[in-house]
């Protein structure tokens, strides 16, 4: 039988790192993981914590944002090829 997740959570439409649609299961399972999309995970959270070597290290604003602006860029410049 598979694991039933209680009903009083819930997960965002959009991760609240990057802010762009949760995508499939496995942002969701990563969500429940870490608060984050598996892309964030990978690409930013997972990175930032083993660069501070603090495995419960929360970003700040001010990283958060730099790290959307980041998503934002590398979005455009796909739009663009």
């Amino acid at each position: 039988m598979s694991d039933v997740v209680d009903a009083t959570h819930h997960v965002p439409i959009d991760c609240p790192v990057c802010e762009l649609m949760m995508r499939d299961a496995r942002d969701v399972a990563q969500f429940y993981a870490s608060g984050c999309c598996i892309d964030c995970w990978i690409g930013f959270l997972e990175p930032l914590r083993l660069r501070i070597g603090d495995t419960t290290y929360l970003p700040n604003s001010a990283e958060v944002q730099a790290y959307r602006e980041k998503i934002r860029i590398h979005n455009l410049e796909k739009e663009q090829c």
